[in-house]
C-alpha cells in the first residue's frame, strides 16, 4: 500500500494555461493535406531528379540484387552513393558505379515525380461529399468532421506540462522506497527485455533518452535521469489514482494479464518471465500515470477554440 499524503485535494482546474494554448487556426495547408496526399498526381520523368520514385535493375559484380525495384530519390533506404550517381541521367540508361569497393550496374528503367494537386475546385470534386462544392464548404466540413480529434491533439500537446502543475499542486507527500522499488524494477525490464541483456545497446538507449538532461556522460548518470522521470511517473500516478477512486475506474488483472502476454510475443518469452519484472504494482503505476494523462486530454480539449483561416 502507498503511504500517500496530499495537502492539497487534487484538481484537474488547478493549472495555470494561457489562454492563447488553447487557440487553433487551421490554415489551408492543414485542411487540405490528407486530400491533396490521397489523390497524388503522378508525372512521367525522363531525367532522374530528387524525389522522383525511380524503378531500376541492379547488379553487382553481374549477379542481380534488386530486380524491377522501385525507390524514392533521397530515401535512405536507397544508398546514398547510387542515388548520386544515377542522378540527372535519363530513363533507359545503364550506369556504372561501385558500392562497398565492388562493381554495381544499375539500369533505370522508368520514373516519375509526384505532382501535388492545386487547393481548387477540382480538388473538392474529389473530396465527393455531398454539399461540398466549394473550397469554403470543404473547410466548414473538414472543422465539423475533425473537431474532437483536432482538440485533443492540441490538448495533448500541452498534457504534460498541466499534468504537471496538477501534481505539484497537490505538495503531495509519498515514501521515496516505491520510487526505488519502481525504479530497479523498470530498470532490470529495460535491460533484460528490451536490450536483451545487452550492455552496450542498454547504455545507448539510455544515452539517446537522457543526452540533453545531464553534462556527464556516464551510465550512472543517465541512470540517474531515469530514476528522475520514473519518480516522476510515479507522483503522477498517485494523482491519477486519487482521480480513478473517485470516478469508480481501477486498473484490472484482465489489462495486466492482456499487457504481459503482448509483451511475451514482442519479446520472445514466456509471460512468467515478464511478471518477474513487470509485477503487477507497477503496472497499476504506470495505468494511473496513464488515466491522469487522459484525464487531463480529455478535460481541457474542451476548451480548446478552432477557426479556420479567413480567406476571400
Amino acid at each position: 500500500m502507498d503511504k500517500v499524503n496530499f495537502i492539497i485535494e487534487p484538481n484537474i482546474d488547478s493549472a495555470i494555461v494561457a489562454d492563447s494554448v488553447f487557440t487553433k487556426t487551421l490554415t489551408d495547408a492543414e485542411i487540405f493535406n490528407d486530400l491533396i496526399r490521397n489523390n497524388i498526381v503522378f508525372e512521367k520523368s525522363n531525367i532522374i531528379k530528387n524525389g522522383d520514385i525511380v524503378r531500376v535493375d541492379i547488379f553487382c559484380e553481374g549477379e542481380p540484387i534488386f530486380t524491377d525495384s522501385q525507390f524514392v530519390m533521397g530515401k535512405e533506404y536507397f544508398p546514398t552513393e547510387l542515388q548520386k550517381d544515377i542522378i540527372n541521367h535519363n530513363v533507359g540508361e545503364t550506369v556504372n558505379s561501385t558500392y562497398d569497393q565492388k562493381a554495381v550496374t544499375i539500369h533505370i528503367k522508368s520514373a516519375k515525380s509526384i505532382v501535388r494537386r492545386d487547393i481548387d475546385s477540382e480538388l473538392i470534386k474529389l473530396a465527393c461529399v455531398d454539399g461540398v462544392n466549394t473550397l469554403q464548404d470543404y473547410r466548414e466540413y473538414f472543422l465539423k468532421t475533425n473537431i474532437d480529434i483536432i482538440r485533443k491533439k492540441i490538448a495533448k500537446q500541452y498534457a504534460p506540462s498541466i499534468v504537471s502543475q496538477i501534481v505539484n499542486n497537490t505538495n503531495v507527500e509519498f515514501d521515496e522506497a516505491m520510487v526505488d522499488k519502481m525504479f530497479e524494477c523498470q530498470k532490470i525490464f529495460l535491460f533484460k527485455c528490451s536490450y536483451r541483456g545487452n550492455k552496450e545497446k542498454y547504455l545507448e538507449g539510455l544515452e539517446q533518452a537522457f543526452k540533453n538532461k545531464t553534462t556527464e556522460k556516464t551510465l550512472k548518470a543517465y541512470e540517474n535521469c531515469y530514476r528522475d522521470m520514473i519518480r516522476q511517473q510515479y507522483v503522477n500516478s498517485l494523482v491519477g489514482k486519487w482521480f480513478a477512486d473517485k470516478n469508480g475506474y481501477n486498473v484490472s488483472n484482465d489489462e495486466y494479464e492482456e499487457y504481459c502476454c503482448a509483451l511475451s510475443k514482442n519479446y520472445d518469452t514466456t509471460i512468467e518471465e515478464i511478471k518477474k519484472e513487470m509485477t503487477k504494482e507497477v503496472f497499476d503505476k504506470r495505468k494511473y500515470n496513464e488515466y491522469l494523462q487522459n484525464l487531463v486530454i480529455e478535460h481541457y480539449s474542451q476548451r480548446v477554440k478552432i477557426d479556420i483561416e479567413n480567406k476571400d
